[in-house]
């Protein structure tokens, strides 16, 4: 997480205990979001992006040598089961990544593709990170699949809020644009604080770090709507708060 983010994050928090809220961003693994809120015995978490360009879902995914996988959330209700944006994640590289899947295999001999550090080093049958590197070295660019126009918006949403977090995020701050996440409205923000939504094109990449390699996803969506309301320091919207105000 670079700084600018994480003084984003705080100066979010901030601005609802300037209102007189129970505001945080608590120190948490990433398997949470970012503003926790405490109102009336209920804990509310905010997802916070500073860009619109930002991305929407982070996690890895592997492959067996027969299907993709990503590891199941180890926390949460879906604990011990793939969460809504790992699940679709893995659908859509089945269907779209096996000419990536048998390309490697004929390069490399092997046939299991995994994220993990572990396996790369240890497993003889999983391609390893100089592998990786030196296949990826003969392709354009770094990603394996593209799918262009999917519905991200309501993969997002239900990542965030059906069990892809351990705890669910009920709103999302981006930029200077405010979205509900989802039906469920604990805080009450206001009726016209839009729903996020968008379209966008799906891509998994293939990341190569020093010593291993990652395949990862890319959640972007384009053109969000505008939202009247922000949590943004110094911005001209609304509060959607302002209703809880002390």
């Amino acid at each position: 997480m670079s700084a600018a983010s994480d003084k984003f994050e705080n100066d979010v928090a901030n601005a609802l205990v300037e209102l007189g809220l129970d505001a945080s961003r608590p120190k948490v693994d990433s398997t949470y979001s970012d503003v926790l809120v405490k109102h009336k015995g209920k804990k509310i978490w905010i997802e916070v992006k500073m860009n619109h360009t930002d991305n929407l879902g982070n996690t890895r995914a592997s492959y067996d040598g027969t299907k993709w996988t990503s590891a199941p959330e180890k926390k949460g209700p879906l604990k011990g089961k793939m969460g809504p944006l790992k699940v679709y994640i893995a659908d859509m590289l089945k269907k779209h990544a096996s000419k990536f899947v048998k390309d490697i295999q004929n390069a490399t001999g092997k046939t299991k593709i995994n994220t993990n550090k572990g396996p790369q080093q240890r497993d003889p049958d999983t391609v390893n990170h100089e592998e990786m590197k030196a296949y990826m070295k003969t392709q354009k660019d770094q990603y394996i699949v593209t799918v262009a126009n999917q519905d991200l918006g309501q993969v997002v949403v239900d990542h965030y809020s059906k069990g892809g977090k351990t705890e669910a995020a009920y709103y999302l701050q981006a930029a200077d644009d405010f979205y509900m996440l989802g039906k469920e409205n604990p805080l009450g923000v206001p009726s016209d604080v839009p729903q996020f939504k968008g379209k966008g094109d799906f891509r998994m990449r293939v990341g190569i770090r020093s010593s291993m390699y990652e395949i990862q996803p890319e959640v972007k969506v384009k053109n969000m709507a505008s939202s009247r309301y922000s949590l943004k320091p110094g911005t001209s919207k609304k509060n959607p708060f302002e209703h809880l105000k002390k």
